[in-house]
């Protein structure tokens, strides 16, 4: 067996037993918990009582609701918009990943990756992944997949016709990697790879996997139909729509984590505005609401000590793109005048309430993530608050009266992004930019400023949503090189490019951590991105409400609500 397959699958299965994995190669272990599948699926610890009381017996039954900010854009699983959140929010509820990040109960803000669909895998070459799956799940029992078991063909299903040949085959990762999967026999899946690279675990925190869909569900016809199409093996099973009002799903009695769920139906209310979340919150009316900002985290605190409040860091933060295309983004010496114009620590204490961290380049609790003081001297320097040089590097680029810029931005999203989108524009004229904000409505914005399906047609500066997560995932959603949306910066570095396409298929774990760094400093030297600080993503809880679990990072593939239980 080759070198780096053996070190490989010396993490998978040779870390110490109950050791959390958290995102990241500096741990990289997840299924030596598998040997205790039974402990962690087979029975239910009791839950917590509030605040430091004695822990509770947990009670069956009941319905429980949680908020969504709009309807579902869309409904396919595997579709264009199943990572926006009113899709990704009710669908965790119906499908199950092969793994994913355990939900967090009590304090805990830890990422950790523990078993779903996938009970072990393992590398048998350095291009060959072979998963075992957890024998005896079932679909649910609707039409047409009536509640058979789960088997690899389902997986390789998925893999090659939902992932592969949807929006997620279209990344450059998958294009470089990817070759196929095949199922050897009943529970046995094998990924093929065109080249090394750690398919899987590289990605701890899901985001690139994928929920895993029946291939009788899945007719192209139905999959803007829930009520044809959501079939899946998670804890909840679709019920009803009511456009503007809900989506309500009923139990799963074939669950296979044995004991769960407890409540017999969650219902997601649709509500756009924040001021009626918390009226609701406050009323009873509703007994959860995810996703909540620094801002309502705060006031809750202050206004409604009995109810249940976590807050833990996201990985969505506010980035500033570049036409790197065309003058003057294409000095680097104006784009490291933006990066000094900000304030960091000062857009935290003001705009995010103290609730949030810097983002230098990878997301803060990246094992990964470079602070401030690794960086090298010369490389620090764009990373901290000096307006004074930025208007000094302004002058020597050829603009000694400051540079009149359009900041391209949206009032389509919620608190903190105005705020923070504010301090950003004050703290860029501070720094000798004459910054005019242009705002565009929300659908406009996407179109021009998202993701990958942007056109990247703004003027000179754009404000939009990054990602962070893990090292892998981050560098794929941001860096990696593909056709046009990718690029929404304009990028064309052919050094980055194989700095990263060498990060990916190293599966050393000491020497891929190298490689992270040396990512992240050649970044914050180029800066052809500058980022925001990193805020606490809240979710807060009525009194009723039990062992909610929540780790901030809300992306993606974990049933946050399966093992909520309400104290009637």
């Amino acid at each position: 067996m080759h070198q780096d397959v053996a070190k490989a699958n010396q993490r998978i299965v040779g870390a110490p037993a109950l050791s959390p994995v958290r995102t990241g190669r500096s741990a990289r272990a997840p299924f030596v918990l598998l040997c205790l599948a039974a402990l962690l699926f087979g029975c239910s610890a009791p839950a917590a009582g509030p605040s430091g009381t004695a822990p509770e017996t947990p009670k069956y039954g009941g319905a429980a609701t949680y908020v969504v900010r709009s309807d579902p854009p869309g409904w396919d699983p595997w579709g264009r918009t199943r990572a926006f959140d009113p899709t990704r929010m009710t669908a965790e509820m119906v499908f199950n990943p092969l793994y994913g990040p355990a939900t967090n109960t009590g304090s805990d803000c830890s990422v950790t990756v523990q078993p779903e669909l996938a009970e072990s895998w393992r590398y048998l070459d350095d291009k060959t992944f072979e998963v075992k799956l957890r024998q005896g799940v079932k679909w649910h029992n609707k039409s047409p997949v009536n509640g058979r078991e789960l088997v690899a063909d389902d997986v390789v299903f998925t893999l090659e016709e939902r992932h592969k040949k949807g929006p997620a085959g279209q990344r450059y990762v998958t294009q470089l990697f990817y070759d196929r999967a095949e199922a050897t026999d009943k529970y046995t899946v094998r990924i093929h790879l065109k080249s090394p690279f750690d398919f899987f675990t590289g990605f701890t925190d899901g985001h690139r996997q994928g929920w895993i869909t029946a291939r009788e569900a899945s007719n192209p016809e139905w999959l803007e139909q829930p009520e044809k199409s959501w079939i899946g093996t998670g804890p909840f099973m679709f019920k009803e729509f009511q456009p503007g009002v809900k989506v309500a799903f009923e139990k799963n009695p074939d669950y296979f984590k044995a004991g769960l769920p407890y409540v017999d139906r969650i219902e997601a209310l649709i509500m756009p505005d924040t001021s009626t979340r918390l009226a609701a919150l406050r009323a009873g009316q509703l007994d959860i609401y995810p996703a909540a900002s620094p801002g309502v985290v705060a006031d809750l605190r202050k206004s409604n000590p009995e109810m249940f409040v976590k807050s833990c860091l996201d990985e969505f933060h506010i980035g500033m793109i570049f036409r790197l295309d065309k003058a003057p983004w294409n000095d680097v010496r104006v784009r490291r005048a933006v990066s000094m114009s900000l304030n960091r620590d000062a857009i935290i204490k003001t705009a995010l309430h103290g609730d949030g961290a810097p983002t230098y380049v990878f997301w803060p609790t990246n094992p990964d993530a470079l602070k401030l003081d690794e960086f090298p001297p010369e490389v620090r320097r764009n990373l901290e608050y000096r307006p004074e040089e930025a208007k000094r590097l302004l002058a020597e680029a050829g603009y000694p009266n400051g540079l009149k810029t359009t900041v391209f931005w949206t009032p389509g999203y919620e608190s903190p992004w105005q705020e923070v989108a504010e301090a950003v524009v004050t703290m860029l004229r501070g720094g000798g930019f004459d910054a005019q904000v242009d705002l565009k409505e929300y659908g406009a914005f996407l179109r021009v400023a998202a993701g990958r399906t942007g056109t990247g047609d703004y003027p000179d500066i754009a404000m939009t949503w990054t990602q962070s997560g893990s090292t892998d995932d981050w560098l794929d959603v941001r860096w990696s090189k593909s056709p046009g949306p990718n690029y929404l910066s304009h990028v064309k570095d052919a050094k980055l490019d194989g700095m990263i396409e060498e990060l990916w298929r190293t599966l050393d774990a000491r020497k891929h951590k190298e490689l992270a760094r040396e990512i992240q400093i050649y970044l914050a030297s180029q800066m052809y991105e500058v980022y925001g600080p990193t805020w606490g993503n809240g979710v807060i809880a009525g009194p009723r409400v039990r062992n909610l679990g929540w780790r901030g990072t809300n992306k993606m593939y974990t049933p946050l609500f399966e093992q909520v239980w309400l104290n009637k």
